[in-house]
């Protein structure tokens, strides 16, 4: 019996512990087929628990056949990491569909919405009611991370459910522990957040804040921190009206989507069934000529550069064949450049013709965007006066002999080979870590050295350190230390997740006004402020601080410095710095109390 092999080819998403790739099944007589494969992220392919979580999903889905749930093929090892072998939907999910609408400033129709509302709910009620074919007992399957990203929708106009990686199941292999909350808190059902049991009326709760806010164009549970966010949700804050922020939505609709966000799941719809039920007598009452094939080419029109890139992407990789590995070590690589000069032998001398008119101009001709046109039913025209700013939201000519053109082209293949080797060899020795703050510059700590001498780091920053285990902290003044631990192995990209820095009590902060008679560039204490006189900014009270300033721009003058310390006791409301030149070159900083 033939092995089915697969192959990876573009990235299309990548999570907190996995990445998806879109790529091919090879089987028997060379049979090819496009799949997404879902792998769990290197660093994590050690962890036990991860990696239950993927047979987890791998076995509930398996088991899962439905028009309306993507399906799971596989669960196997590809390129040295476990691996879900998957169903490919060729086309958009939810969230990427509905910010492309903003961007376009035009809403998805109702209609519409309700359509892919009421599939996606069918696909849920059919995994929440699924029986085990040999106990004939309930599987019990609750999805518990119900979100825009997880709905997806096709060209044609087809919906499926996806990413069952936290579902919980009556049999499932591994048991979410005690008090853990797993999914995103702003879509979930104030009994999940609070880690109580849950049932298809948790989903159904979560499905409803996905249709509130594709008809709102506006987030509906979203907070400045996830305790904020965590509050509304088990409060059920709902403080707008949907009336009010799409006129097309009528009393009758709203109370549909209010019904389905209950706070008492009792009052909610009792399934996903009579959820979908609602949803679509809803539709046919008010949109009776509405057919499904409007959606697909909606997506069509909206997403055409994203659908060419999918369709040369799936032709490159069916078409693509096995290429001969980079040499890995020094003496295939000189076998390589061997082989390469014994073939130039035979090689043309190579002719370059001036070529004009390509440039900036006909790069920026073939990124134009074309504006769509649509139809009334397909979309409807936005105030975005409602909008907010969390709504769901990018030669020359040459002459050269035969001679001396093959001997530059031997030349460039060997240094070009060289440095790939050298450059892999050297990628492939460190672990890559990406440090997401929520503030824009901060002073890292790492296994208690400073790193840059204690100067400040512009966020996000890329951190190459050598494999093994890792203990940072995180600094900014007027905000809490954070500290995170991750590992990671060599090659291994590590995203420890976004390090939210919690406000200090404002009683410890005291504002400064930096001034001087001349426009100066100032450097506050390594990078925690920087700007032109005068500027304004938060410091610590009874803390030291040094300003690096020069006349001109940067890197015309050598910098010069003087320091400041607002006393705890003596500032009350502000403090001003007055930079003072004197004579010879020299400055003053005069400190004073407001």
């Amino acid at each position: 019996m033939i092995k089915t092999s697969y192959v990876l080819s573009k990235r299309i998403a990548r999570g907190g512990m996995a990445e998806i790739y879109l790529g091919k099944a090879v089987g028997k007589d060379a049979f090819q087929r496009i799949c997404a494969i879902k792998r769990i992220l290197p660093h994590f392919a050690q962890d036990k628990e991860f990696v239950e979580m993927f047979r987890d999903e791998a076995h509930i889905c398996k088991r899962l056949q439905h028009a309306n749930i993507v399906q799971v093929f596989d669960f196997t090892e590809v390129e040295e990491s476990y691996a879900l072998i998957m169903e490919h939907v060729d086309g958009a999910d939810m969230r990427t569909l509905l910010s492309a609408c903003e961007n376009a400033r035009i809403r998805l129709s109702i209609p519409m919405i309700l359509y892919v509302m009421a599939c996606t709910a069918r696909g849920l009620h059919y995994a929440h009611t699924k029986i085990d074919e040999i106990t004939n007992m309930p599987l019990g399957i609750i999805h518990r991370d119900v979100s825009p990203q997880n709905i997806l929708i096709s060209y044609e106009g087809d919906v499926k459910i996806t990413d069952f990686g936290i579902a919980s199941a009556e049999d499932k292999m591994t048991e979410t522990r005690p008090g853990v909350v797993k999914g995103k808190y702003s879509y979930m059902s104030p009994e999940q957040v609070t880690a109580k049991p849950l049932d298809a009326r948790s989903d159904v709760f979560s499905l409803s804040i996905v249709l509130w806010e594709a008809l709102a164009m506006k987030r509906l549970f979203t907070g400045q921190t996830e305790v904020e966010t965590i509050r509304k949700v088990q409060n059920c804050e709902i403080n707008l009206k949907l009336t009010d922020l799409n006129g097309e939505v009528d009393d009758n609709l709203e109370q549909i989507v209010l019904k389905g966000l209950a706070r008492d799941k009792k009052k909610r719809y009792q399934s996903a069934a009579e959820f979908e039920k609602s949803l679509l007598k809803y539709l046919h009452s008010q949109y009776p000529e509405f057919v499904t094939r409007e959606l697909g080419d909606f997506l069509k029109e909206i997403l055409k550069k994203k659908r060419d890139e999918s369709k040369d992407e799936i032709k490159k990789i069916l078409t693509k064949t096995d290429q001969r590995k980079a040499p890995d070590k020094p003496e295939e690589l000189i076998q390589a450049i061997k082989e390469l000069k014994d073939v130039s032998k035979n090689m043309p001398a190579l002719k370059i013709q001036p070529t004009r008119g390509i440039g900036q101009k006909s790069i920026a001709h073939s990124e134009k965007s074309v504006k769509p046109k649509y139809n009334k039913l397909s979309a409807s025209k936005v105030n975005f006066n409602n909008l907010s700013s969390q709504a769901i939201r990018p030669y020359s000519n040459l002459k050269r002999k035969k001679s001396s053109t093959t001997k530059n082209l031997i030349i460039a293949a060997a240094i070009a080979a060289i440095g790939y080797f050298s450059l892999s060899r050297s990628n492939n020795n460190k672990m890559h870590v990406l440090v997401k703050t929520n503030v824009d510059s901060v002073r890292l700590q790492l296994n208690g050295k400073l790193l840059n001498r204690g100067s400040y780091n512009k966020t996000p920053l890329k951190l190459s350190l050598d494999p093994g285990k890792y203990d940072l902290i995180v600094k900014r003044p007027g905000y809490k230390s954070e500290r995170i631990r991750f590992q990671g192995q060599a090659g291994d990209s590590v995203k420890p997740g976004s390090i939210y820095l919690a406000k200090e009590n404002a009683a410890n902060m005291i504002p400064v006004a930096i001034i001087s008679d001349k426009k100066l560039y100032v450097n506050v204490d390594s990078g925690y402020a920087r700007g032109t006189t005068p500027l304004k900014i938060l410091v610590k009270k009874g803390s030291n601080h040094i300003i690096s300033f020069a006349y001109g721009p940067k890197g015309n003058k050598k910098a010069m410095k003087c320091s400041f310390r607002p006393g705890k006791k003596s500032v009350k409301k502000s403090f001003t710095v007055n930079i003072i030149p004197q004579p010879g070159g020299r400055v003053r900083c005069l400190g004073k109390t407001n």
